[in-house]
């Protein structure tokens, strides 16, 4: 061992200097002439992990990092024997392969043995590393950085400004002093008391930090929106003593925002109003919803907090007849990048509307699908108005069919003309009645060829001077016009005239009657209106005579007939029984067909004075004339248990004992003309145009159609008058009373069901 080479030592100073070798936390060794560790204590092991033995093996060069080699050998180059201690750092390999800071005290011997002392300074070197790489970065990012930093003495008052601070303000490194009032005297007036409380309250401790957006003057005049931080350092006592800090020129920010808040409200107010829903989603799956516009629940019902929530909400209310050609076309819009697309929407109240629907994709930077954006506007009302247009313009189109249709196949000739009376249509029938064809008189005025009889020229000149100058809109004349055979026709002219939007004329229009049958009938009928009111004078008398002559015939008949009956009577009531039997019977035909016979005349009597005795017409309300006619038949009534309703009935010019007489023959028909139930008659009156048509309603046994019209001739009876009393002049007398109060009578009927029998009266 080296130790003992000390002679000049006493043992027991060996004894402790060995102790304070291997106890000491520093490193201790001696190096060998050779490079080689002579001796090493034990915190190498404890430091480095090597063992003395595996330390002895090497050079202690060797255990060196390779950077600092060169560096460690420059140091301890010189052998030479001196007092003083070499100074120098280097780093030391661990067993684990890493390296160890070490400060290290050297000094040679005489004997050119080194003496070495190293103590472990990794941790302060990495601190002196950190503090450095700090250090950079501060002064890197001072520099770099659009922040200006300030440094507050609070006990002086005074403050560093870096340059940059200066240089938001407009401003050179030497123009601005490091006193605070720079500070403080150029905040708006405005911000000088909130930034008072700002700094009162950090320090304070009433906020945890202390953060200002405030206004600072500019050199320019200027004020710019500045944004400062900063933070205290305090005395162990909590006093504080420094603050350090940064100010952000924010001023774009400030503008940018005010601009984006002034756009974010004109976005949500176009959002908001907007007639489309606009909408994301994504482009997988079932392409649920990542934003959907607020006005969404005004279109289509649902909130767009629905569509978020709910990913399959779109798609499920697309109508299930377009939801198949829907999905199967969004490919194209994969492939084109935009697609649009129409389909019916179910709205939440359950009704279907159509959307017009746009996409767009969104790719990313590589080129791949990123999103679809789009937009969606309820067209409902168009669609429906398309359909409605389809319609109308099928609608016009069948119209312009028919009308053409029409045009060539009615009696009336179609000319149209323009303004200057030059043809520019000429119909089929116009071809019928004047001869020419279309494309002979095509673009032609019509006085270009004869086609008015001259002495009518002057007519119709004037006539279309009256709708050229506006002073009407329609006219009907007739003249006379010329064929192409030279033959002359009369024709009706229904003139009218076609304005524009602006009143402008655009063409005439001419409807063409050939009246010249008419005319001619109007010839004749002039020639024989003469012989006509002699001929109905002389029926007017024939008439009259034949009304009296059945008056007098029927009334002398009735003398003879009555003797007849009488002494017939007088015949059977003295030798009935004392005759034979045929005698009897014969007896019995006498007096009945007498008493048919006189029934007859009466009935006969009866029909003629309905022309001959009736009263002038006036007012009469028939709801009395029907209180007085069951009054009549109230017999009748309770013999049958018939029953007789009306409603409210009109008053109608009339005469009151015909119009008695006419309801009373029509409901005593049918309380007698019964079925096996009892008679049910009901009378009522509806108004029609300028007539009131009464019907007579009852449940009788009804008439067979092919009678209709038989029934109201007198004398004709449809059943035998062992089953119904009468002789068939009811209806007939029925039918003249109608007639004579300016009306018609008619019947109907279903046989074992009843009959209804109707009648007009002209309302007074």
């Amino acid at each position: 061992m080296r130790l003992q080479n000390f002679t000049s030592q006493s043992v027991q100073s060996q004894i402790q200097l060995q102790a304070f070798f291997n106890q000491s936390a520093d490193l201790f060794c001696i190096i060998e002439p050779d490079g080689t560790f002579g001796q090493v204590n034990s915190a190498w092991q404890t430091l480095l992990n090597w063992t003395p033995e595996a330390l002895r093996s090497r050079p202690w060069i060797e255990w060196v990092h390779p950077l600092d080699v060169d560096a460690s050998l420059e140091v301890l180059g010189n052998r030479d024997i001196s007092s003083n201690f070499r100074y120098f750092n280097n780093r030391y390999r661990h067993q684990d392969g890493t390296y160890r800071w070490l400060s290290w005290s050297w000094c040679y011997g005489e004997d050119g043995w080194g003496y070495a002392v190293g103590r472990d300074i990794t941790a302060q070197k990495q601190t002196e590393a950190i503090l450095r790489q700090t250090q950079e970065r501060y002064e890197l990012v001072a520099e770099a950085s659009n922040d200006g930093l300030w440094d507050w003495n609070l006990n002086t008052d005074r403050i560093y400004y870096s340059p940059r601070w200066k240089k938001t303000l407009g401003f050179e490194d030497d123009q601005i002093s490091d006193r605070a009032t720079e500070w403080f005297y150029r905040i708006h007036p405005d911000d000088r008391g909130r930034a008072t409380v700002a700094f009162q309250d950090y320090i304070q401790g009433l906020t945890p930090t202390f953060e200002l957006e405030h206004r600072l003057l500019h050199n320019d005049g200027t004020y710019r929106w500045i944004l400062s931080r900063g933070a205290c350092l305090s005395t162990a006592d909590g006093q504080p003593w420094r603050m350090i800090g940064s100010n952000q020129d924010i001023t774009e920010c400030k503008q940018a925002n005010s601009t984006l808040r002034l756009t974010q409200e004109r976005l949500q107010y176009l959002l908001s109003h907007s007639p489309a829903v606009l909408y994301s989603c994504k482009v997988l799956g079932n392409y649920s919803m990542t934003f959907m516009s607020e006005n969404a629940a005004a279109i289509i019902g649902y909130h767009a907090s629905e569509f978020l929530a709910d990913d399959g909400l779109w798609t499920s209310r697309i109508h299930p007849n377009d939801a198949p050609r829907i999905f199967a076309n969004l490919p194209k819009l994969f492939e084109s990048g935009h697609h649009v697309h129409e389909y019916r929407f179910q709205h939440k109240n359950g009704q279907y509307r159509w959307m017009h629907d746009e996409l767009k994709l969104i790719r990313d930077e590589a080129g791949e699908p990123l999103e679809i954006v789009g937009f969606g506007i309820d067209i409902t009302e168009q669609k429906l108005s398309e359909i409605i247009l389809q319609q109308q313009t099928k609608a016009l189109q069948d119209t312009h069919q028919r009308l053409r249709f029409h045009v060539e196949n009615s009696p009336l000739a179609v000319v149209e003309w323009d303004r200057e009376f030059r043809v520019q249509s000429w119909s089929k029938q116009a071809e019928k009645i004047f001869g020419w064809k279309a494309h002979e008189v095509m673009g032609k005025q019509s006085t270009d060829w004869r086609f008015i009889e001259d002495e009518d020229i002057e007519l119709v000149k004037c006539n279309m001077s009256r709708l050229l100058d506006g002073s009407a809109s329609s006219i009907v004349y007739q003249n006379r016009n010329v064929t192409k055979n030279g033959s002359v026709v009369y024709c009706q002219w229904y003139e009218s005239i076609l304005l524009d939007e602006f009143g402008n004329l655009v063409s005439i229009l001419s409807l063409v009657q050939d009246i010249t049958e008419q005319k001619e009938t109007e010839a004749a009928l002039v020639n024989n209106a003469e012989l006509l009111r002699v001929l109905n004078e002389e029926l007017v008398q024939s008439n009259r005579d034949l009304e009296q002559f059945a008056y007098v015939a029927s009334h002398d008949l009735q003398e003879p007939l009555r003797t007849i009956n009488s002494y017939t009577q007088l015949l059977a009531r003295k030798y009935q029984g004392s005759l034979d039997a045929k005698a009897d019977k014969y007896i019995k035909y006498i007096v009945e067909g007498t008493t048919r016979m006189q029934q007859l005349i009466n009935d006969l009597l009866e029909f003629s004075r309905v022309g001959r005795n009736g009263k002038p017409l006036q007012p009469t309300a028939c709801d009395g004339v029907i209180s007085q006619v069951l009054d009549h038949l109230k017999i009748a009534i309770a013999q049958n248990n018939a029953v007789v309703t009306y409603e409210s009935l009109p008053t109608v010019m009339g005469d009151r004992t015909q119009l008695i007489q006419l309801f009373q023959n029509l409901i005593g028909n049918g309380i007698k003309f019964r079925g096996e139930k009892p008679p049910q008659v009901h009378i009522s009156a509806t108004h029609q145009g300028n007539e009131w048509v009464f019907t007579v309603r009852d449940n009788g046994i009804g008439i067979e159609s092919e009678y209709f019209d038989r029934i109201f001739t007198i004398f004709q009876r449809l059943c035998s008058r062992y089953e119904y009393s009468g002789n068939g002049i009811g209806l007939a007398i029925c039918k003249k009373i109608v007639e004579r109060h300016g009306g018609h009578i008619w019947v109907d009927s279903e046989l074992g069901v009843g009959t209804s029998f109707h009648f007009t009266i002209p309302c007074v």
